[in-house]
């Protein structure tokens, strides 16, 4: 079971801050490689990563998928730790995930529990339906009684699950190449969800392992994002959507959502241009 069976991918973008925790907690001596990309990151990102010992990439800004694929095509390590730059994972709770895919060849992939500031948060989830997404956005109590696509934090059932939080996964490279690697129309968010479905087609499984635990900064990289990155949110739901529900299904979510920002931004909870950007956004990617 050893750890240089195990390459590391990081994509950081403005992480100068988080970088040091992140690659100090890595027993990087072991391991495979520890890759940085560098996603035209405008503070000093790049060189924080060689000082602290990771061989570093340096790319325009194409998206975290796009960021994971080019990390992905420096290794030739036979597992994958893809890791946010915000996210600290010990080695014991690294081995406990390369000790679960050694004991369940049909995983292809798996996570950790996820704690921010110590504290558990959502780590997996069940796929999708269009009432899963569009739950969020009704008015309370409505929104109380749909169907949840997230496990709360308090799940921490070891086994399958429809798919594992993006912050922190390992996953065999084979599995990954069948599936053809992230898939980099999503700049930002639901690339984790897309690649899960895209391994069940394939007849491979998504795992929550319970013994490993990731602390993860929630926002610390988003933060560096205009906005928290929601307008990317909104495009990679609507792109997310088309590819797996169909167009009829993405624009009613996405009439939806223009109802509910529109709420909100008349009862001051949104502001308007911000709910504006948003619509923009969301009818962009119908249009791709």
């Amino acid at each position: 079971m050893g750890l240089d069976r195990v390459g590391v991918v990081l994509v950081a973008y403005a992480s100068a801050a988080t970088l040091p925790a992140t690659l100090d907690a890595l027993p990087a001596d072991e391991l495979g490689a520890v890759v940085v990309v560098d996603n035209g990151s405008p503070d000093d990102s790049a060189e924080v990563a060689r000082a602290h010992g990771a061989a570093v990439v340096r790319q325009d800004n194409l998206g975290f998928g796009a960021g994971n694929n080019r990390g992905n095509a420096e290794l030739r390590t036979e597992l994958v730790l893809f890791l946010n730059p915000d996210a600290v994972l010990a080695r014991p709770d690294l081995l406990a995930l390369v000790a679960h895919l050694d004991a369940h060849p049909a995983c292809a992939l798996v996570g950790p529990l996820v704690r921010s500031g110590g504290v558990p948060t959502f780590a997996a989830g069940r796929l999708d339906s269009l009432a899963t997404e569009v739950r969020p956005l009704l008015p309370a109590p409505l929104s109380a009684l749909g169907p949840r696509r997230r496990y709360p934090p308090s799940y921490a059932r070891t086994g399958p699950v429809g798919y594992v939080e993006g912050a922190c996964f390992l996953v065999r490279r084979e599995a990954l190449a069948r599936v053809g690697g992230f898939d980099e129309r999503y700049f930002l968010y639901f690339e984790e969800l897309d690649l899960a479905r895209r391994l069940a087609e394939a007849g491979l499984e998504v795992h929550l392992c319970a013994d490993a635990v990731v602390e993860h900064a929630m926002g610390a990289s988003t933060a560096q994002v205009e906005h928290g990155g929601s307008s990317h949110l909104v495009a990679s739901h609507v792109t997310y959507l088309r590819r797996w529900h169909g167009d009829r299904r993405a624009r009613v979510w996405l009439t939806c959502a223009r109802a509910s920002w529109a709420l909100r931004a008349r009862t001051g909870r949104l502001d308007p241009a911000r709910a504006a950007a948003l619509r923009a956004a969301g009818e962009s990617a119908l249009r791709a």
